[in-house]
């Protein structure tokens, strides 16, 4: 229902005054009952990008051999060599596990509380906590869920 403004304006500008009133009543409203919490959306190749907290996602890849998931060393030298200026080389890392579709993953965060890593070639991964790997965060192979309910 529309919040219409009392006050008197030049003609059109009613229309724009209710069109942003009305939005961010909703905003105000999704963000009271904590129903809108927007999900990462990945840009026009595929790739989730920036910065994300969100740490719910779900293997959509059908590869019937799975999504390959890569690990060399720990998360905390990954992080330590990122904050000594140091890019890690993901995809020559070797592959650790294979996550079947469906599988939901929790994402591991660094300490400014993201998700999202980029390798040396500017790609973004997400660190699985379990099992303790990356996965390429692209949406041919992950997608975030809202809650850990498997997909059908």
């Amino acid at each position: 229902m529309p919040i219409r403004s009392r006050s008197k304006s030049l003609t059109g500008t009613n229309t724009v005054k209710t069109t942003l009133l009305t939005t961010a009543a909703m905003t105000f409203a999704l963000l009271q009952t904590g129903s809108a919490i927007a999900l990462p959306t990945p840009n026009e190749d595929g790739d989730y990008s920036g910065r994300s907290r969100h740490t719910t996602w779900q293997v959509v890849d059908v590869d019937p051999n799975g999504l390959n998931c890569r690990m060399e060393g720990s998360f905390q030298d990954i992080l330590d060599d990122r904050y000594n200026g140091v890019d890690p080389n993901i995809i020559d890392m070797p592959v650790v596990a294979t996550l079947e579709y469906g599988k939901i993953l929790e994402a591991g965060t660094t300490p400014a509380g993201n998700v999202l890593l980029g390798d040396d070639r500017g790609l973004p991964w997400v660190y699985a906590s379990e099992p303790k790997c990356f996965v390429r965060a692209n949406s041919s192979f992950i997608s975030p869920i809202s809650s850990p309910e498997a997909i059908h």
